[in-house]
């Protein structure tokens, strides 16, 4: 009798630890499945056989990210247009081309080209290129640059090219396809060329 019972309790043990052990491995497997969707991914090869059959085979791929899957290309123009007075007209353009980098780091390059009319006298007209460095900390960004233009400066009488860099902070919109900035110009023969000193204000906004 108690070699019965005995027989009846290991079965039941048995039994019991072979649903625990099974439930374990079934749920690794299914923690590793779901950790691979991330990397596989799965597509259906059809073919047909000589005998007219057709045949679907699951394919499956292993995707892995890429360096260069961090860049994303970025085109946008910079620009600033104020009638000061009634008598005078400033205009300021300076599309570029640029790529994000992980949507931080912005790195970007253009002409450049400015208009300024005083409709009482003369008008002056300066242009060159430009380069930059957009840093992204939320929606707001600090922006290095480096101008080379061809302008008159008035102190000394004479068109010349010169080349200064420019530091500006600004505020971007919530797909960060536009933004307002406002900044320094560092060199004073490029800040004679320009109606508001070394002062620089800009509106800007991304084309495709």
């Amino acid at each position: 009798m108690r070699r019965l019972i005995g027989n009846i309790c290991m079965l039941i043990i048995s039994i019991g630890c072979g649903n625990i052990l099974f439930s374990q491995y079934d749920g690794l497997e299914n923690s590793h499945s779901v950790s691979k969707k991330n990397y596989v991914s799965k597509r259906n090869d059809t073919s047909v056989t000589e005998f007219g059959d057709t045949v679907i085979r699951e394919v499956f791929k292993e995707d892995k990210p890429e360096f260069w899957d961090n860049f994303s290309k970025f085109n946008g123009v910079e620009t600033f247009f104020s009638p000061i007075i009634v008598s005078e007209l400033y205009l300021d353009a300076g599309p570029f081309v640029g790529t994000y980098f992980k949507n931080n780091l912005l790195l970007a390059a253009g002409p450049q080209a400015t208009v300024y009319l005083a409709f009482a006298g003369s008008g002056t007209f300066s242009g060159g290129a430009f380069a930059f460095a957009r840093i992204n900390i939320g929606r707001v960004f600090i922006q290095p640059e480096y101008r080379i233009t061809n302008t008159y400066v008035p102190s000394e009488g004479t068109r010349q090219w010169v080349a200064s860099p420019v530091i500006l902070g600004g505020i971007l919109s919530n797909g960060k396809s536009q933004w307002v900035s406002a900044g320094l110009i560092l060199n004073a023969k490029l800040s004679e060329s320009s109606p508001f000193g070394a002062f620089v204000f800009r509106y800007g906004f991304q084309f495709n």
